[in-house]
């Protein structure tokens, strides 16, 4: 009997240390087991001596829209934001490589999971609205 359970209880830590070790090299990943991920992950921050001034923006369908923080015009009234576009799924304002090229989800300084809204009266490919540090900020579309 002794033989049995030592047996089992390495069977079980053995089990366990293969779920922990799994985990470790796996790593957490929303995405499922072969799958990939659809949003590609966030670049890592700066390193060395690169520094980016981002102007604040957020890219949507390949459209990039800035807004500015010196502006009161670029502040809207609750009532004019309408339905939500898309979520930010990358913030990049500790990226340091010039190279970068923002993609759709990525926004300068909006947190991850900030939902960026069509504004009232007004197609998406004119301008946007993200509510940021207690107002609702008017993104427009910036020409290349």
């Amino acid at each position: 009997m002794a033989t049995t359970t030592s047996a089992r209880g390495a069977r079980t830590a053995l089990a366990l240390l293969t779920t922990v070790a799994s985990v470790l090299v796996g790593g957490c990943s929303s995405a499922r087991a072969g799958e990939e991920s659809s949003t590609p992950p966030c670049p890592p921050p700066a390193r060395g001596d690169a520094l980016i001034d981002w102007v604040p923006f957020v890219v949507v369908d390949g459209q990039m829209y800035a807004t500015s923080y010196d502006s009161l015009e670029e502040v809207l009234e609750e009532d004019q934001v309408s339905d939500v576009i898309t979520t930010v799924t990358c913030r990049i304002a500790d990226v340091g490589d010039p190279d970068f090229e923002p993609r759709d989800g990525d926004a300068a300084y909006l947190a991850v999971g900030t939902q960026v809204h069509q504004v009232r009266g007004r197609a998406p490919a004119e301008a946007l609205t993200a509510y940021e540090e207690g107002a609702w900020r008017l993104f427009e579309p910036v020409d290349d």
